[in-house]
């Protein structure tokens, strides 16, 4: 079973670590979910009309505990994308966090 935690200096070392963003209410609804279970990935995930943004990372969370050691529930976007760089080193997640910075300067 893995355990919910927020980002700590002690978690940052681990390399298989889901990363869960917070909660976006800008542009749309939606919240953003890190990995390397299989390659560096990042999805999307937009909560329609309807959906409760929050009863849905909510469940994502417990989703990913049931399959992953550590779940790092991150409260802000530009510290998990600039995670997600420093932690899986690629172009993918360098634009992750120049697409993340670029959107945060016009909001």
């Amino acid at each position: 079973m893995g355990t919910l935690t927020r980002l700590t200096p002690a978690r940052r070392k681990s390399s298989t670590d889901d990363l869960v963003g917070p909660a976006v209410r800008r542009d749309g609804r939606y919240f953003m979910v890190a990995t390397s279970s299989n390659g560096f990935r990042v999805d999307c995930m937009s909560a329609g009309e309807g959906i409760d943004l929050d009863e849905m990372r909510e469940a994502a969370n417990a989703e990913l505990l049931a399959r992953s050691t550590v779940v790092v529930d991150m409260d802000d976007e530009i510290e998990m994308a600039g995670l997600c760089e420093r932690r899986w080193p690629s172009e993918k997640a360098k634009a992750l966090r120049k697409s993340v910075e670029a959107e945060l300067a016009f909001a």
